[in-house]
């Protein structure tokens, strides 16, 4: 019997001898123990197990089931005992260290003496030396004040001062607006004017005026557009913050011409409440009104909402 591998080359071997050649590869298996020794491989017929017998390996029969164990012999009797050991003494240990005292004992106890008699009294001591005068008594009660002397004659009056340069003028108070329900929805890019968040303004009067406008968008892709609308007037400047796409961004614009306005890009999200901010200050040369105006970014079926409690004041500055 050989060991061989499967596929067989018939290519035929190279001339240098040092090369592995098809040889080489066609030659037969050998089994190595481990001490080295090469173990021939007998004829093995089917159904045998493989046995090592001194320097090959044989086919060999199955070994059959070990016999069950007999039963166990009874105890032999004991031996004898073995002699008692003798040896001798071993020399005696040193003297261990003197214990501690033992404590004090109790204090004797005997009966007190009789009480001496009394000394004679010794002579008076000299008196001692006069103490330090006392602290004066406490002053008497003031009198009762005497009656008021008769007024004088008055004297002439000083001549007028000057009249103080006249006061500043006083302003009026501020006005305030308010959205009480939403504005409609507005889904073109025209501008529509928030009617909840408008001021009369007055030619020749400077006022200073703010807007908070709450706001809603149906669509992330689908930002506020906000502007201003007002009359006639020398100067005027407003600033616009509209929030835009993710949270921490925003569209920051400016105003200077009526029915300007600032468009930001989208929301982060929809249906949250969002918050665009214009201030600005405006004198008018003819009398109006000063507007809000909103619409959506892009024209779509999902635009934005104005919403309730939108805000703003105005103030006019004497």
């Amino acid at each position: 019997m050989a060991i061989e591998h499967k596929f067989v080359s018939p290519v035929a071997d190279e001339e240098d001898p040092s090369i592995v050649g098809p040889s080489n590869w066609n030659e037969d298996h050998v089994f190595v123990e481990g001490g080295g020794a090469t173990l021939d491989v007998q004829t093995i017929g089917d159904g045998l197990f493989l046995q090592r017998a001194g320097s090959a390996i044989i086919g060999a029969a199955a070994a059959g089931p070990t016999g069950p164990t007999g039963v166990q012999g009874a105890s032999g009797p004991s031996g004898p005992a073995g002699p008692t050991g003798t040896g001798t003494t071993g020399a005696q240990g040193p003297t261990g260290p003197t214990g501690p005292s033992g404590p004090t004992g109790p204090t004797g106890v005997g009966t007190t003496g009789a009480a001496g008699a009394t000394g004679p009294t010794g002579p008076t001591g000299p008196s001692g030396p006069s103490g330090p005068a006392g602290a004066n008594g406490a002053a008497g009660p003031t009198g009762a004040a005497g009656a008021t002397g008769p007024s004088g004659p008055a004297g002439p009056s000083g001549p007028t001062g000057p009249s103080g340069p006249t006061g500043p003028s006083a302003g009026t108070g501020p006005s305030f607006a308010r959205a009480t329900a939403d504005a409609p929805t507005v889904t073109t890019t025209v501008l529509t004017t928030a009617t909840a968040l408008v001021f009369a303004v007055t030619s020749g009067i400077t006022y200073c005026f703010a807007f908070n406008v709450l706001y809603q968008s149906q669509h992330t892709a689908n930002g506020l557009k906000l502007g201003l609308t007002f009359p006639a007037a020398a100067i005027v400047s407003a600033n616009v913050f509209i929030p835009a796409g993710a949270d921490g961004t925003g569209q920051v614009g400016w105003i200077t011409a009526s029915g300007d306005s600032v468009t930001a890009a989208g929301v982060e999200a929809t249906g949250t409440t969002y918050v665009a901010l214009i201030d600005g200050t405006i004198r008018p040369t003819a009398n109006g009104n000063i507007a809000v105006q909103y619409a959506a970014e892009v024209s779509t079926t999902e635009g934005v909402i104005i919403k309730q409690e939108s805000a703003g004041f105005l103030i006019a500055v004497p």
